[in-house]
């Protein structure tokens, strides 16, 4: 499995927020939480808005998914952070991805982080049926201090047929 990769969950986590600590040095959680998402394309981030296009794509190997590019601040770096990311198709349930993760920070930041979101069992043989729908994509990173930061962005999906 490759790193980022995310674990499908079916419990529910609970996450408290609180903000960051501004003398802090931004790798070791100094500053205002916050969380973009995205794609890094040719070493420059671009952050998705609501109505980008999500591309399915695969793991490197057979498994079709979605790979999600974040930049972090506020957060500390310095120690694994909770990733709980939702992702739903046309508003329907959502599939709850949990990980254990180092983000890769160097200062002066941001934080970053990519992880690999697999499609459902029951759209692998058959994507296709998910193009141009809407991909509700909702992600939280809770670091070991209990700082909280989330981004919420509606996609569309890009199957590529």
């Amino acid at each position: 499995m490759r790193a980022g990769s995310m674990v499908p969950i079916a419990w529910l986590m609970a996450l408290f927020a609180c903000s960051g600590t501004e003398d802090l040095p931004p790798c070791e959680g100094g500053g205002t939480p916050s969380a973009l998402i995205g794609e890094d394309a040719d070493g420059e981030f671009l952050a998705w808005e609501d109505g980008d296009s999500l591309v399915l794509s695969d793991d490197g190997g057979s498994t079709l998914g979605f790979w999600f590019d974040y930049r972090l601040t506020g957060l500390d770096a310095t120690l694994p952070v909770t990733v709980v990311l939702r992702l739903s198709f046309d508003g329907g349930s959502s599939n709850d991805y949990l990980a254990q993760a180092n983000l890769s920070c160097q200062d002066p930041g941001p934080a970053r982080y990519t992880a690999f979101a697999a499609l459902p069992a029951e759209y692998q043989s058959a994507p296709e049926g998910l193009d141009g729908t809407s991909a509700g994509v909702d992600t939280v990173f809770t670091d070991g201090r209990g700082v909280s930061a989330d981004v919420v962005v509606d996609l569309v999906v890009d199957t590529g047929t």
